[in-house]
C-alpha cells in the first residue's frame, strides 16, 4: 500500500493547472492553485520560515561578489563548453560494470567545475561522481555547503555521439539542495533553481505541466548499469505503456529532471540512483511546483536511491502503478 508523505499528498490531490509563480514569491505566498501545489513542496514550511536566515548565511560566505547560484550557473556553462567540443570522446574505462562508462572529458568537466567553486567558495565541500569514493558517507552527513556535482550526465549518450547529455551542479546545506544548475550544451539549455526563488531555464521562468491523468501522461525511466536495476525498469516500462500517453527513455537523469521542470515530460522514475544523479534536479522539480519521493511515496534525501518525480497531479497513481509492477527499488 503506497502512503504519501502529507506534502506530497497535498500536492498531488490539487486541482490540474500549471502552478507558475513569479520569481522571488515565497511559497504559500498566494491564493489559489498555484499556493497549493507549490507551497507541498519539501520543506515548503520550513523553508518559508528560515528563507532571510538563510539569505543572510550565504551572504556570510559569498566570495568575489557570487552566490552558491551564480557559481553553480558559471561551473555548467564551463563544463558545457568542454562537452560540446568532446562529443564522441575515446571511452577510457569502465567502472563496476561494463556499460558505465567513464570518458576523459567526464574527469576534465569535473576538474573545471571543482576549480571553478574552489576560486568563488573556498570553504565548501565538493562531492563529485568521478572522484566520490570512500568519502562519500561523511560528506553526505555534513552540516556546511556541500556542492553534489555530476559533470557529464548521459555519459554512454556522450561517448556514442548522441547530444543527450548534461552538466548537474547542486550547493546543498545541512543535506537540503539550495541551488541548481543543470545545463543541456548542445541545446544551450540552463535550467537553474534556488530555494523558494522558483525555477528557471535561460532565464525564463518554468512550471511543471498541467497533465491531469496517467493515461494521459509522457513518463521517463532510465537504468542503471546494475543488471537489477535494468530488470526493474522494463518491467515497470512494459507495465506502464499501456496506463500512460507513451514512455521514454532518454538517458540522463539531469534531462528527465530538467524536462519535467519544464513541462516536456509529466513524470520520470528510477530505481538505483545516486546523489549526484538527483540532487539538482530535485531542487529544479520541486520549484516549478512538482513532487519528488521516493518509489514507496518517503520524503527525498540525499541518500535516496529509488526516486520517483512528477507534476503532482499524476503522483499517486504514478507511484500505485510501480507498486504493482513491484518496482520500489534494485531487483534481489
Amino acid at each position: 500500500m503506497i502512503s504519501l508523505a502529507p506534502h506530497a499528498l497535498a500536492a498531488a490531490s490539487a486541482p490540474p493547472g500549471r502552478p507558475c509563480r513569479t520569481p522571488g514569491a515565497a511559497r504559500g505566498a498566494a491564493p489559489g492553485r498555484a499556493r497549493r501545489l507549490a507551497g507541498a513542496a519539501p520543506l515548503a514550511l520550513a523553508a518559508k520560515r528560515r528563507s532571510a536566515r538563510r539569505c543572510s548565511e550565504e551572504s556570510k560566505v559569498m566570495q568575489a561578489g557570487q552566490t552558491s547560484g551564480e557559481v553553480a550557473e558559471e561551473a555548467a556553462r564551463a563544463a558545457g563548453a568542454l562537452i560540446v567540443e568532446r562529443v564522441g570522446a575515446e571511452v577510457l574505462r569502465s567502472k563496476a560494470f561494463e556499460s558505465d562508462l567513464v570518458t576523459e572529458v567526464d574527469q576534465c568537466c569535473e576538474e573545471v567545475i571543482r576549480e571553478i567553486v574552489q576560486k568563488h567558495l573556498p570553504g565548501h565541500a565538493f562531492l563529485g561522481e568521478e572522484s566520490a569514493g570512500s568519502s562519500m558517507e561523511s560528506l553526505l552527513n555534513t552540516e556546511g555547503w556541500l556542492w553534489v556535482v555530476d559533470p557529464l550526465d548521459g555519459t554512454t549518450n556522450f561517448a556514442s555521439g548522441q547530444p543527450m547529455s548534461a552538466v548537474s551542479i547542486c550547493a546543498a546545506r545541512h543535506g537540503q539542495p539550495r541551488a541548481a544548475a543543470i545545463y543541456e550544451p548542445f541545446r544551450d539549455e540552463l535550467f537553474t533553481a534556488r530555494s523558494t526563488r522558483g525555477a528557471f531555464l535561460n532565464g525564463e521562468i518554468i512550471c511543471v505541466s498541467g497533465t491531469p491523468r496517467l493515461a494521459e501522461a509522457v513518463v521517463a525511466s532510465g537504468c542503471a548499469p546494475d543488471p537489477r536495476s535494468s530488470a526493474a525498469c522494463f518491467r515497470a516500462m512494459a507495465h506502464l505503456a499501456p496506463k500512460t500517453r507513451t514512455v521514454r527513455i532518454l538517458g540522463s537523469a539531469a534531462i528527465n529532471f530538467a524536462w519535467l521542470a519544464c513541462g516536456r515530460l509529466d513524470g520520470w522514475f528510477e530505481v538505483d540512483l545516486n546523489c549526484w544523479d538527483t540532487a539538482a534536479g530535485v531542487l529544479l522539480v520541486q520549484e516549478a511546483g512538482g513532487i519528488v519521493t521516493d518509489c514507496l511515496g518517503n520524503d527525498y534525501t540525499l541518500k535516496t536511491r529509488p526516486v520517483c518525480a512528477s507534476n503532482g497531479h499524476i503522483h499517486f497513481d504514478l507511484l500505485e502503478e510501480l507498486a504493482d509492477a513491484n518496482v520500489t527499488g534494485l531487483d534481489p
